[in-house]
């Protein structure tokens, strides 16, 4: 199949380690989106279970897996900085995975389109 614009196989293999390396960055952007949807529906169906059991709702802030992986929370002698910190710090889990995942996954998306853009433009 002919492509109208540049004359070239539109499913052509690609031809530079530019070209592949976006390609496997696309395929690692879908994997992401998928363990991002899987990730916060895990844990919410956790929340949502503990909840049914008990009839409690219990939260899970970011400062709770911070002490899973580090084991103590981060402090400074800044009082603006720790009260920063500690706003942080309880924000709930099942909101900053999809934020973080969403930043990275549009600023990737942002990396692909000035990639290609930049090589439109010295063809």
């Amino acid at each position: 199949m002919m492509n109208d614009q540049d004359g070239e196989d539109s499913n052509h293999f690609p031809r530079t380690v530019g070209e592949r390396l976006i390609n496997g960055l696309e395929e690692l952007l879908g994997a992401m989106i998928g363990i991002t949807f899987l990730s916060s529906l895990a844990i919410l169906a956790y929340q949502a279970y503990g909840w049914l059991r008990s009839g409690h709702w219990e939260p899970i802030p970011l400062s709770k897996v911070w002490l899973y992986f580090f084991g103590v929370l981060p402090t400074t002698d800044w009082v603006g900085l720790q009260t920063i910190m500690n706003f942080i710090l309880r924000i709930e889990i099942s909101i900053v995975v999809p934020c973080v995942f969403f930043v990275i996954i549009l600023s990737s998306f942002q990396v692909i389109e000035n990639y290609r853009e930049k090589n439109r433009s010295w063809s």
